[in-house]
């Protein structure tokens, strides 16, 4: 089980590697738009198209196959306890991915539909241009929030891959740091 457990670790490492390489597509996306937004001053039929298409975001959640059947079985009692340990601080980072990833959903959908209504009617009010803006920032915010749990659960994960034991002190992911 052991084996099973480091196999999923691995392969949730290399996926959680692209979830952050596709969150900071995203976000260099949303910035550049947003700076456009923000420069624009002409609305109505002269308003010129100014956005560039945001990346399709997918997160790929990591998968914890192996640790729900050491964890549901008999075999608990008697896996090393840093394992455990370690598997439990994994497990309670990826609870909060997939919430955080709901969310980001939901502020792509609300984002998407401004976007659509865009494509078939200008800007015509700088109050239109601040909705457009809100839900761009709303939506930046959000995979920021998502690409932090993927550091956080990498570190947590290349942790319990080393054998070492976590600290008692859970990893911050309320304030990950921001990508540049």
């Amino acid at each position: 089980m052991a084996e099973k457990l480091r196999a999923e670790s691995l392969t949730n490492r290399r996926l959680t590697e692209f979830n952050i390489a596709n969150c900071d597509q995203a976000i260099r996306a949303l910035d550049q738009d947003m700076r456009a937004l923000a420069d624009m001053k002409v609305f109505g039929e002269h308003a010129a198209s100014v956005l560039i298409p945001i990346p399709k975001t997918v997160t790929f959640y990591p998968s914890d196959a192996a640790w729900i059947t050491i964890r549901d079985s008999a075999l608990l009692p008697i896996v090393d306890k840093t394992l455990v340990s370690n598997y439990w601080g994994v497990d309670a980072v990826q609870g909060s991915i997939v919430f955080t990833s709901q969310e980001s959903w939901n502020s792509r959908v609300r984002l998407d539909a401004l976007l659509d209504l865009r494509a078939i009617q200008p800007l015509s009010s700088a109050q239109e241009r601040d909705e457009l803006l809100g839900a761009l920032s709303d939506f930046r915010e959000q995979q920021i929030r998502v690409r932090g749990q993927m550091v956080a659960f990498n570190a947590i994960n290349n942790a319990a891959l080393a054998g070492k034991t976590l600290a008692d002190e859970p990893l911050s992911i309320d304030q990950p740091k921001r990508p540049r």
